[in-house]
């Protein structure tokens, strides 16, 4: 929206600055469009990382086929945004800890501490570096575990998926979900699933959602089914709610459609896909403008029923999400060239009592041993 504002009063001018594009436009202008390569390039750069190319999706009596095949997955819609796995909790807490100047320095003491020739006391040094990092590899534990039920709670809810073979919407959790799944998604529920809505409650074919969870924006966005296909279901609203959806589902797969499909990307703004059928072989297409995405709300219509398109890590919405980072501070930052500054005075002024012992005391020990007993020796000024 703000390029196109900002591009109408550009192009008054044939494309330079216009009259009502003072400075403060022109560099907002400037920031956007770089804003909006940046978006691009990211997308592209989604589209070349992904497993999944193309593909045809086709519904029929004995289930939806894709082509070419995926590797099937047992939970397919499922999404993890946790940190650490069994194996990986404690290399990987204890890897991201020594990030930090100051567990790094006490792991050096500690272990420089246990060497005979030091003679210093090694227990209370060791223990403490222990618990140190084992209070906060039980810190990371324990927020990765409250992640872990977040997704649990989400890969569980309940949708209802269309069983061509009985002839009726049956509950199915979300990580369950496939391509090719036929759902009917009810008003105050999210989408699971990247989904092309093929048919609503609404005799014209119209819908709303909600996008507040994926750009935070509160109003709602009218969406419409692909025109092509709802103009072939033979819809009586007079019938009740569940009836009429098994009617519509059931003209659904016999249709034969099939759904050609491009790549998965990060591109919320576009969704180049197309739709064919028996009675229209040649295929149509359809736009994001058909299509409700992943964490959208379903509102201001009763139910509606589509095919799901993209499912788990190819979804938008997972595209677009990154890694759970891990947390540092500026007060962290901070101390740790607090921390690097202080080392570097320690490490010379042991160097500089090393020195001395050697010169001014003839002292016959070998100077690293002098060293590192003056590094021990400084250890609680830090």
């Amino acid at each position: 929206a703000l390029l196109g504002v900002l591009a109408e009063s550009r192009g008054a001018q044939g494309g330079g600055r216009g009259p009502c594009c003072d400075g403060s436009s022109w560099a907002i202008w400037e920031v956007a469009r770089a804003a909006t390569g940046q978006m691009t390039n990211m997308a592209r750069k989604s589209t070349m990382s992904s497993s999944t190319g193309p593909c045809r999706l086709r519904l029929s009596r004995k289930g939806a086929s894709i082509k070419p095949e995926r590797v099937s997955k047992k939970e397919p819609n499922a999404i993890r945004t946790t940190r650490f796995t069994p194996l990986s909790w404690l290399p990987k807490s204890l890897y991201l800890q020594f990030h930090r100047a100051a567990n790094v320095y006490f792991l050096s003491i500690a272990a420089i501490s246990t060497i005979p020739f030091v003679q210093a006391k090694w227990q209370p040094k060791v223990f403490l570096v222990i618990f140190i990092l084992l209070a906060q590899s039980c810190k990371d534990l324990y927020e990765d575990l409250k992640r872990r039920r977040d997704d649990q709670a989400e890969n569980t809810r309940i949708v209802g998926r269309f069983n061509a073979r009985k002839s009726s919407f049956e509950e199915t959790q979300w990580c369950e979900i496939d391509a090719g799944s036929l759902l009917v998604v009810e008003r105050g529920s999210p989408f699971p699933a990247d989904t092309l809505v093929l048919a609503s409650a609404d005799s014209t074919g119209m819908f709303y959602v909600g996008t507040k969870s994926m750009d935070g924006e509160t109003n709602l966005k009218e969406r419409q089914a692909p025109s092509p296909v709802h103009e072939l279901l033979n819809d009586n609203d007079r019938m009740d709610d569940e009836r009429r959806q098994v009617s519509i589902a059931n003209q659904l797969v016999d249709l034969g459609l099939e759904v050609g499909l491009e790549a998965p990307n990060a591109n919320v703004m576009e969704m180049n896909c197309t739709v064919a059928a028996k009675n229209f072989p040649q295929p149509s297409g359809v736009s994001k403008h058909n299509f409700g995405l992943r964490g959208c709300e379903l509102q201001n219509t009763a139910w509606v029923i589509g095919v799901t398109c993209y499912v788990g890590d190819d979804t938008k919405v997972r595209l677009n999400s990154f890694p759970p980072p891990s947390k540092s501070s500026e007060l962290e930052r901070f101390l740790n060239n607090c921390v690097l500054c202080i080392l570097a005075v320690l490490v010379a002024i042991s160097i500089y009592f090393a020195l001395a012992s050697e010169f001014f005391l003839a002292d016959s020990t070998p100077f690293y041993k002098i060293f590192l007993m003056y590094l021990v020796i400084l250890y609680p000024v830090l």
